[in-house]
């Protein structure tokens, strides 16, 4: 498995199985609202 890169303030993933998950529109919303990002659908990060 490839390493990603870690989530920061352009960079946020979300668990997307089958739709777009309902939270990720509040990402969305920031990232319109700033400089921007990007959501990668269909990652789940893990928390060490």
């Amino acid at each position: 498995m490839e390493k990603l890169p870690i989530e920061n303030a352009h960079l946020e993933y979300k668990k997307a199985s089958s739709s777009v998950p309902r939270d990720c529109w509040e990402t969305v919303s920031a990232f319109a609202n700033t400089d921007g990002g990007v959501i990668i659908l269909g990652v789940t990060e893990t928390k060490k």
